[in-house]
């Protein structure tokens, strides 16, 4: 007998709970059993299987090659278990499914509130998960089936086994901005130094529009101020902006929107820099209506 067949949702728990804990003892307390039970479990998979999955060592258990390849597979079975038992739950309350986005930084702050609005008008039943955070965070949260789209910075590598599809939103300037009343907010022509004169708020060491700003600094033989406030966050970047006299930094389709209420003014001091936003998505997912009415709405979006 093939020896999926006797794969079931316990195995799948107990490999996830040991590559974490790498400690019997511990997996058996966490998942409310015996460890002579779960020793046997694992002797039985691995059995099946034809390998070890674990080194055995004196302090517990050490994931090796084999097993390092089978947790992705258990990641992302697991993943798509969830999403199922997710999905079939809104559906069974009437929904027309279920959708998980990421957004990744700054292209939080425009690119998906208006796909997400023009989807919600055509499927309006639609149960619709959105997540911020990092691309190291998201990426593999969208390998393992946890999220159906992300949006985030261009270029990310992937496995070419993994069949992640990539498409090119947008690119756009990055520039500084500040609260509506803010004293520059006014100003027609501004330098370095009369900006640096208040304190900054800038993107998380790593992040693109981080990269892309140390970049333009460096260019124009600019530097940071010795202390500036670091966020990872578009919420509270925006935040800050808006109840204090600080300066930020933001893609310029961004910094409009909040501009067109009134809550921003974007400053007149051109960084000569830009980054770019693509839309990422599995293959594999590519017939679900939700996914590429979401993708649509993006594409849309990108053209205006």
């Amino acid at each position: 007998m093939d020896w999926t067949h006797k794969i079931r949702l316990r195995h799948l728990e107990v490999l996830l709970s040991l590559a974490r804990t790498q400690n019997l003892t511990r997996t058996a307390t966490e998942l409310n059993t015996h460890q002579p039970g779960l020793s046997k479990m694992l002797r039985d998979v691995e059995t099946d299987m034809g390998v070890d999955l674990f080194d055995r060592r004196a302090r517990g258990l050490a994931l090796n090659d084999n097993g390092r390849i089978a947790l992705a597979h258990v990641r992302r079975i697991k993943a798509a278990l969830d999403a199922f038992r997710d999905e079939m739950a809104v559906v069974a309350q009437r929904g027309s499914g279920l959708l998980s986005i990421g957004i990744a930084g700054a292209s939080s702050i425009d690119a998906l509130p208006s796909a997400v609005l023009s989807l919600t008008r055509q499927m309006p039943d639609a149960h619709i998960r959105i997540t911020e955070g990092p691309p190291d965070t998201l990426r593999p949260r969208l390998v393992d089936g946890e999220l159906d789209i992300m949006v985030g910075q261009s270029g990310l590598a992937f496995d070419p086994a993994q069949d992640i599809r990539e498409e090119p939103l947008f690119r756009d300037r990055i520039c500084l901005c500040v609260r509506w009343s803010h004293p520059l907010a006014t100003r027609e022509a501004l330098t370095w130094e009369e900006v640096t004169a208040y304190p900054l708020a800038v993107w998380a060491a790593g992040t693109p529009i981080r990269r892309a700003l140390d970049d333009a600094l460096a260019q124009a033989g600019w530097t940071l101020p010795p202390t500036y406030l670091e966020s990872n966050s578009a919420s509270v970047n925006v935040n800050l902006l808006v109840n204090s006299d600080m300066v930020g930094f933001s893609m310029q389709r961004g910094a409009e929107s909040y501009r067109a209420y009134r809550m921003l003014q974007i400053l007149p001091l051109d960084l000569g820099s830009t980054g770019a936003v693509s839309m990422y998505w599995r293959g594999a997912d590519g017939g679900r209506r939700l996914v590429e009415l979401a993708l649509a709405g993006l594409r849309r979006m990108a053209a205006r």
